[in-house]
């Protein structure tokens, strides 16, 4: 309380200390911390980060209608409307108002910028789990998180997912690749790691909304490229290079699945026209089978 006192005797509250207050919620010290605010208010009442503090305040102490007009005011001035529109939610599932914190909910899961994976272990919402709009808010914050996970024509690489164990066109085993999803399921995230040239490479695949282009931009030790491909599997990639003359000449290279995707098998297909018709005559391959062990321990 000293210290309260100190601070506004002092005037030092012209500016107001953030983190102060903070250090005086983090202590549990509701009643400093809402005098704290409130005398900010007091000097400026279009203090919407006080505003809202003062509705953290009143949503710890049970005083919900008071943290409900914080919250909508905060978000009516557009300060942090992202963040308030939970708390409101919660506020209104603590003060029983169960259809508006639903309503609150959906447009927050709507933004689609949240951590959804909280929504059913929040006390704050627990009594909200009965209502039969439930189930459809998780569906919809699941579809928001990961949106190209319901486009079946976006989830082309799907099947890579997982550990592999990668083959060089003798059967020797010689590196491993890992393939993750990333961006909401949109985009197929590989890690390669190859012993012999101690060489890692990212590679991120993806497929338009028809399922048709494919692209898969890689990155090895500094250098960046880009391979397109418009087929079905095989899938064909390019990527555009000029040669010494300065024309276009693409590197292409095949990928294809066996029928159970237990098996990916990388053709390339050196150098040619620009062209998904052109004739290319294999240069090597790459076969990759499922790392029976799920490691991702690189090859001594």
């Amino acid at each position: 309380m000293f210290l309260l006192l100190f601070w506004l005797a002092t005037g030092l509250g012209d500016t107001p200390d953030w983190a102060f207050g903070r250090s005086l919620l983090n202590e549990g010290k509701w009643a400093e911390a809402s005098q704290f605010y409130e005398s900010i208010l007091a000097k400026n009442p279009q203090e919407l980060h006080a505003t809202m503090m003062l509705g953290i305040i009143d949503l710890n102490l049970g005083h919900y209608p008071a943290a409900i007009d914080a919250f909508q005011a905060a978000i009516d001035g557009q300060f942090l409307v992202f963040v308030n529109r939970l708390n409101l939610a919660k506020a209104q599932a603590l003060a029983g108002q169960k259809k508006a914190a639903l309503a609150t909910l959906e447009t927050w899961v709507q933004a689609g910028i949240g951590d959804f994976s909280k929504l059913e272990s929040d006390p704050s919402l627990a009594n909200l789990q009965s209502e039969p709009e439930w189930s459809g808010l998780l569906d919809l914050a699941q579809r928001t998180a990961t949106p190209c996970a319901f486009n079946p024509q976006k989830q082309v690489f799907s099947a890579f997912q997982g550990n592999w164990q990668v083959f060089d066109g003798f059967g020797n085993l010689f590196a491993h690749s890992s393939f993750s999803p990333a961006l909401g399921s949109c985009v197929w995230v590989e890690t390669f790691s190859a012993h012999y040239a101690k060489t890692e490479w990212t590679i991120y695949w993806s497929a338009d909304d028809q399922g048709k282009v494919f692209q898969a931009w890689f990155t090895d030790k500094g250098r960046q490229g880009r391979m397109v491909g418009e087929s079905d599997q095989p899938w064909r990639f390019m990527e555009t290079r000029a040669n010494a003359k300065g024309e276009d000449q693409c590197n292409c290279m095949e990928v294809s699945t066996n029928p159970d995707d237990s098996l990916l098998m990388i053709s390339f297909l050196g150098e040619g026209p620009c062209s998904s018709k052109s004739t290319f005559k294999e240069t090597g391959r790459m076969i990759y089978r499922r790392d029976p062990s799920g490691s991702q321990e690189k090859t001594k």
